[in-house]
């Protein structure tokens, strides 16, 4: 996927990506850091990634980030599995997060059990996320707390709903900071005044103030589009 490509992208699994005791018990997730490098690095390259997940019948495995409601976001920290029986922490560059949660058949007392779903509201510069309970919305992600058969680090932090992610807006060469469309025509204001040039052998196009005035010029819609497509 193109990397200036700035749509939310969801990545849906069964299995989620953090190290958990089932990693070691039975194997769930050994080989997510595979998975996990590909996915955090396009999150660095600027990519809008939603990773989000299941199988999480229980509570009981997950105490340590938030038991039923887990939400991570760029810049927390994760734990992943680097093979069965080992695990480092990186920092995330996209959202991680439990779709929802079902039922408990192996509660641990103090943790979030209630069932829950979580709604998506997608917009042109965000994505805003809340979780919804049987009383209405509620914490996107639970405090974590300390079981008597993990020894995992605790992380305590809550996060409320809804929980807004700004989504990254690429622009061509040139970055665009607005672009409006009166009367058939886009009036670009560019943050720079460039030369008039055009490379397109580079694949570039550098938008120029055309007649050297030092105003901002308005071009006509069709042929502004056609280069821009050029330009991708």
């Amino acid at each position: 996927m193109a990397k200036s490509y700035d749509k939310p992208i969801f990545i849906v699994s069964l299995l989620p990506l953090h190290y958990y005791r089932r990693t070691s018990g039975a194997g769930d997730g050994q080989f997510g850091g595979y998975i996990f490098d590909v996915i955090n690095q396009a999150g660095q390259d600027g990519l809008n990634i939603f990773f989000i997940f299941g199988h999480n019948h229980t509570s009981d495995y997950d105490d340590h980030i938030g038991s039923s409601s887990i939400y991570l976001k760029p810049g927390d920290e994760i734990s992943v599995a680097k093979g069965r029986y080992e695990c480092q922490s990186y920092t995330l560059s996209f959202v991680y997060m439990n779709a929802g949660y079902i039922t408990s058949c192996l509660a641990t007392s103090g943790v979030e059990t209630a069932p829950s779903m979580v709604v998506y509201e997608i917009y042109s510069d965000r994505v805003e996320i809340s979780r919804y309970n049987q009383n209405g919305i509620c914490e996107i992600k639970a405090k974590g707390i300390q079981n008597d058969k993990d020894s995992f680090e605790i992380n305590e932090t809550v996060y409320t709903s809804p929980m807004v992610t700004k989504l990254t807006q690429f622009r061509q060469k040139g970055w665009l900071s607005d672009k409006k469309i009166v009367d058939s025509q886009c009036v670009l204001i560019l943050q720079q005044h460039l030369l008039n040039v055009c490379e397109m052998d580079s694949g570039l196009v550098k938008y120029a103030d055309m007649n050297d005035d030092g105003a901002v010029d308005s071009v006509d819609l069709n042929i502004l589009m056609s280069v821009i497509i050029s330009a991708q």
